[in-house]
């Protein structure tokens, strides 16, 4: 503001603009800026042309004659420590332009990758894979592999999380990089001229160049389609891809089980291939010998195949307690001590150092209330502890102790009787008798005894035939108890799965191992042996269920059927076990969607389900391509938004959740006191599932293992999904990694609010099918402990079955006690009052931590408010009917009033504790529980 003199006045009238009221001229406006500004030059020319502003003594501003100065914001990005450019870029600018690389990694990586695919583009386009229009599309398709670093699509359609996320953006040059180096692999293997070596399997030559040469075109054309592949979501990031293979490779490869993380299947690799690389040494020294498999070598082989594929078998992916263990032995933990700001001075049989650190310092014994302090203050800590990774670690360290003893067994048993002559004496007829005895007892064990024990056995039988001792009790009172079948049947599958398996692989070894060698070569003769021994024998531990059905299959093809295709029994095992499995999904797939899509499902689907069922009759067709592609992949099948139309999904592993959730309960020990007061109404809900979601996947973890293996869940496979159904409940328990004794499950689902969905779930299970009497449209009624017609076939027309109607699990139930209708009477409510608050005082006075709270100046600081005597609560929620201190007086609550009713308490609880602090009624202790007993019982 420019201070004038009193003539020069301008007058705020209510006008759009403002206008001079007083005709001054324009000397007498220099006149006046020049007594406010002496030192100004005289030569003062201010143009008294009026603007737009009509501000007359104000210049208009000339953005051309650039007549004012503009602000520009930039940052500085050094390119070298010496020099920089600047970026006139916001954040949010520049946030909308690139993605944010929070590492150096991260850029470093991003680089590389980008390098990459302009050196392979560059290569593929020199070798002339591309011409005219096509060389565009590809171009296209390698910038948009670059630009996905710079700017990545979030979210994507494969990204299993919500928001941004990182490792997508290094999805679509990986994938470009990996099949460029495909295609260049193949076309130098077709260039070379030792492509038409004789490598022939089943009488197909995998060295063929045809077969190089259409691999390798189909890769070419396949790239171009990356645009609308990665639009589809069809290929999963990279972290689940590499997972995926991983896992295809240990389990199809090597005969290993499932695996729970990107780095546990790295390790489960590794290890499969450090047992090929020991075993590998053994068989090609025993091989290529004249004794061949009767040599010692060959039998030490054997020995060491059966001992290692147990002790595989028995190992679970997680590393990280292996790892404990060697961190423990290499790496000794550090001894230290954990000082409190106040210095404390123990006693020397209390110090837990050692005799080098506690010579030369002097130690006094402290008092007892000392002692009790430090003790109170540790088992508080303890308390919280999780004691469920330790009971993990020592059964790890148990389970290690154990295979050590027994794999040494194994290898001295299996090494004597190799190397005796029986499997050469009995070779010709010892195959036939192992075959017919494990095919038998594989059919008693893994359907005969499933289905008996199941709900509705053949789904023609009311009720099972062998049924639990719980089976008919309304109430359980204690753990399930073993019944006579389920010894038989444990002791059965102990003897088939660690004698009779074993028995057949190592006479086929015997018998198989020379023709493949003379067939293949001792390089790589031996090294098959070696890998059909071990995803055979390792196979057999780990997946007992299917076993039989491999054998029989096994037997029946390449014995009968296709008898001048058959390899040797080793190879062909390996073969069918790869073939069953897929056989299985896709008969599994197809059972699924033949039942989904059937007219009379239609009351289970959405309105869009019976809309478009009409319209996929011409999608049939393609429905079963896709689900042979998902079967042979292991991708799910996903409905079209819930209706009868299928489309198939990315590979995944079996742990098809990619995401890890973990559930916690809400507690004084993991939350603060503020949030229980300030939460939102579903916390009650929500706190309720977190509860039941510990308790249950703890009780799962102690018990799940042992009741699968005594057979109460039936027959089970990895992947398998469960349901467990309670009254209102339902969970979903999927079977992850499988193992010899070892299971790893992941459950998802367990709400007490549910949705329509789960609650006709829970319906649909426990619906009694055996009361319906149905034949068509008539009811002539059942036999006795039998389905009816209609029933039966309803049963069959299910994409699920139940396993068990009654399955014992500890746990506890909440039943709605309302206190409302126990609490009416008022005499009863100030019990339960006054006991609120002594319990108050009580664990107050007990805390360890009191003598800080009554010297904290926070607390002091937030006590005077009530320090005074006059103080009283007048909050409407207290009444003299229910409190016991209510002081009628002054209609509250008062510090007097409470110290005449709980002050003879708190002086015990003081006494108790041995506690020297003052309880009078103007101390720092009794203010500080007449505090707490207002907040807790507001």
């Amino acid at each position: 503001m420019i201070p004038t003199s009193n003539t020069l006045r301008i007058n705020a009238e209510p006008l759009r603009h403002r206008f001079y009221t007083n005709n001054l001229s324009d000397n007498t406006i220099i006149e006046n800026l020049r007594e406010v500004f002496p030192s100004t030059n005289t030569d003062i020319n201010v143009e008294m042309q009026v603007p737009r502003n009509r501000f007359r003594y104000i210049q208009a501003t000339d953005a051309a004659n650039n007549n004012y100065s503009r602000t520009k914001s930039y940052y500085k990005f050094k390119v070298f420590p010496w020099t920089f450019i600047k970026i006139s870029l916001d954040r949010l600018n520049l946030l909308a332009l690139l993605d944010r690389n929070l590492t150096l990694g991260e850029t470093l990586l991003s680089t590389f990758l980008g390098i990459l695919v302009s050196v392979f583009g560059a290569v593929l386009l020199y070798l002339d894979f591309y011409h005219d229009l096509l060389a565009l599309v590809f171009c296209i398709v390698m910038c948009s592999c670059q630009y996905s670093l710079l700017k990545s699509v979030q979210p994507d359609a494969a990204s299993p999380t919500h928001g941004f996320n990182r490792v997508i953006a290094y999805s679509r040059p990986i994938y470009f990089c990996l099949l460029s180096s495909i295609i260049l692999i193949l076309h130098a293997s077709i260039a070379h001229e030792s492509y038409d070596t004789a490598f022939t399997v089943y009488g197909v030559n995998f060295t063929n160049k045809n077969i190089l040469v259409c691999i390798r075109e189909f890769i070419v054309n396949f790239m171009l389609f990356f645009p609308v592949i990665f639009s589809l979501g069809l290929f999963p990031q990279i972290n689940t891809f590499s997972m995926y293979v991983l896992e295809q490779i240990d389990m199809f490869m090597f005969g290993g089980n499932a695996m729970c993380s990107l780095s546990a299947s790295i390790y489960c690799v590794f290890r499969s291939l450090m047992a090929v690389i020991v075993l590998y040494g053994l068989a090609y020294g025993g091989l290529i010998e004249a004794k061949s498999s009767q040599h010692i070598l060959f039998s030490m082989f054997c020995a060491c195949l059966i001992a290692m594929s147990y002790h595989l078998s028995r190992s679970a992916s997680d590393f990280s307690h292996i790892w404990n263990i060697i961190k423990k032995h290499l790496w000794p933990p550090d001894i230290y001590r954990e000082y409190k700001k106040t210095p404390k001075k123990f006693n020397v049989d209390d110090c837990n150092c050692d005799n080098k650190e506690c010579k030369g310092e002097e130690y006094t014994s402290v008092d007892k209330k000392s002692d009790n302090l430090i003790n109170d203050s540790t088992d508080t800590k303890e308390e919280l502890v999780d004691p469920l990774p330790q009971k993990l670690q020592s059964t790890v360290n148990a389970r290690l102790k154990s295979d050590i003893i027994l794999c040494g067994l194994i290898a001295v048993f299996v090494f004597g009787i190799h190397a005796s002559t029986i499997f050469t004496i009995l070779q010709a007829e010892l195959g036939k008798v192992l075959w017919c005895i494990a095919g038998s007892l594989g059919f008693l064990l893994h359907y005969i005894i499933p289905q008996l024990r199941k709900q509705l056995p053949w789904l023609c039988i009311a009720r099972p035939i062998l049924r639990a001792h719980e089976y008919g009790q309304y109430q359980v009172r204690g753990p399930a108890k073993v019944m006579w079948f389920e010894r038989i049947y444990v002791y059965l599958c102990f003897l088939e799965r660690n004698m009779l398996y074993p028995l057949i692989f190592l006479a086929a070894l015997t018998e198989d191992s020379p023709r493949i060698v003379n067939k293949f070569g001792a390089l790589c003769g031996s090294l098959i042996v070696v890998m059909c021994g071990l995803r055979c024998i390792r196979g057999s531990y780990s997946n007992q269920n299917s076993q039989y059905l491999i054998l029989i299959f096994t037997v029946l093809l390449f014995r009968y059927d296709y008898k001048h295709f058959h390899e040797g029994f080793l190879i062909d095992y390996f073969l069918v076990s790869i073939l069953y499995h897929r056989a299985y999904e896709l008969m599994l797939k197809l059972q699924f969607v033949v039942t989904y899509i059937a007219p009379w499902q239609i009351t289970w689907g959405s309105a869009f389900h019976a809309f478009a069922q009409p319209f996929s009759v011409p999608h049939s067709a393609m429905l079963f391509l896709q689900a042979i592609i998902s079967a042979t992949l292991s991708t799910p099948l996903n409905p079209f938004l819930g209706s009868a139309i299928f489309l198939t999904s990315y590979v995944r592993p079996i742990k098809f959740w990619e995401r890890d959730y973990n559930t916690r309960r809400v507690d004084h020990s993991n939350t603060p006191l503020s949030s229980h007061l300030d939460r939102n109404l579903g916390a009650d809900d929500n706190n309720l599932n977190s509860i039941f979601y510990e308790h249950l996947t703890r009780s799962l973890q102690h018990s799940l293992c042992g009741d699968l293996i005594l057979g109460r869940w039936g027959p089970v496979n990895q992947g398998d999904c469960f349901v467990l159904a309670s009254d209102y409940l339902n969970c979903l328990v999927h079977i992850i990694e499988l193992g010899n004794g070892l299971v790893t499950f992941q459950m998802r689902g367990l709400e007490f609010r549910g949705t329509y969905c789960q609650q006709r779930e829970v319906e649909a299970i426990t619906e009694g099918v055996e009361e319906n009497d149905g034949f068509c449209c008539c009811e002539p009624g059942h036999l006795p402990n039998m389905l009816s017609a209609n029933a039966a076939f309803s049963q069959r027309w299910l994409a699920w079955e139940v396993t068990a109607a009654k399955y014992v699990l500890e746990g506890y139930s909440i039943s709605d006690n309302s206190a409302v209708s126990m609490l009416q009477v008022f005499d009863f409510r100030k019990v339960l009052i006054t006991y609120y608050v002594k319990s108050i005082i009580f664990y107050a006075i007990r805390s360890p931590k009191l003598e800080d709270w009554l010297t904290s100046q926070t607390i002091l600081k937030a006590l005077q408010p009530i320090q005074d005597r006059n103080f009283v609560d007048l909050d409407p929620v207290f009444n003299f009917n229910i409190d016991e201190d209510f002081d009628l007086c002054v209609c509250g609550m008062t510090r007097n009033m409470f110290f005449q009713v709980y002050g003879d308490w708190i002086g015990y609880c003081s006494e108790k504790w041995g506690k020297t602090v003052d309880s009078n009624v103007n101390s720092t202790l009794v203010l500080l529980c007449f505090a707490l007993s207002l907040l807790g019982t507001m």
